[in-house]
C-alpha cells in the first residue's frame, strides 16, 4: 500500500509544465496583440471626433498620450519577441535498453530487459541511469526470497528514480520492463561431498 503512495517518475510527453508555460506564452502573445489593436480603435475614434470638432489642441493633448501608450505596446511587443516561442509539442524522446542480472538468497538468479525513455537532448545520462537503476535492481532484487514479478521491479524502479529524475532536471522519464527471466540455481549432481 505505501508503494502507491510514494512518488513516481514523470512520463508523460509533452510534460503537463510545458503545456501551461505554452499556454501562457499564447495568452500574453493574444494579449499583446489585443492591447495593440484596441489602441488603434480608440485612437481612431479619438481622432474622428476631434477632426469633427476642428480642435488642434484637442488633437494635440490627445494624441500626446496615444503616442506613449502605442510607445509602451511597441516596447512590450519587442521584449516579448525576443522571447523565443514555447510550443506544447512532444520532446523527441531516445530510447534504449539494457539487461541487469540479480542473484536471489537461493543462488538463482533474475535476468530483466528493461527499456529506458528519456529526452533526445539528455540522451549523454544514460550511463548514469544505468548505474543507478543497477544500484536499486540489486538491493531490491536482493531482499527478496521469491523472485519479484517484472510490474514490482517496474513500481519499484518508478518511484526509486524520482530523485534522479529531479536532479537532472528530466521532464520525461519512462522504465518498462519487457523482459524478465527466472533462472533456478543448478543442483550440485551426485549428492556426494566435495574434498579440496
Amino acid at each position: 500500500m505505501a508503494e502507491d503512495t510514494r512518488p513516481r517518475i514523470r512520463g508523460i510527453n509533452p510534460p503537463p509544465e510545458k503545456l501551461e508555460e505554452a499556454e501562457r506564452w499564447k495568452s500574453e502573445h493574444q494579449n499583446v496583440n489585443a492591447s495593440e489593436y484596441l489602441l488603434m480603435v480608440f485612437a481612431a475614434v479619438i481622432g474622428i471626433i476631434v477632426a469633427f470638432t476642428g480642435s488642434f489642441l484637442g488633437l494635440v493633448l490627445v494624441a500626446i498620450p496615444i503616442g506613449f501608450a502605442y510607445l509602451w505596446i511597441s516596447g512590450k511587443r519587442k521584449q516579448f519577441e525576443q522571447l523565443s516561442p514555447v510550443t506544447n509539442l512532444p520532446i523527441p524522446l531516445h530510447v534504449y535498453n539494457r539487461e541487469f542480472t540479480a542473484p536471489l538468497a537461493d543462488n538463482s538468479v533474475v535476468r530483466t530487459n528493461i527499456f529506458f525513455t528519456l529526452p533526445v537532448s539528455l540522451a549523454r545520462l544514460d550511463a548514469q541511469l544505468d548505474t543507478v537503476t543497477e544500484k536499486e535492481f540489486l538491493i531490491f532484487v536482493a531482499t527478496k526470497t521469491t523472485p519479484p514479478s517484472a510490474q514490482e521491479i517496474e513500481n519499484h524502479l518508478c518511484s526509486r528514480l524520482v530523485t534522479f529524475q529531479d536532479e537532472n532536471q528530466i521532464p520525461v522519464l519512462r522504465v518498462e520492463v519487457s523482459l524478465h527471466i527466472h533462472i533456478p540455481s543448478q543442483k550440485p549432481k551426485g549428492g556426494g561431498s566435495v574434498s579440496v
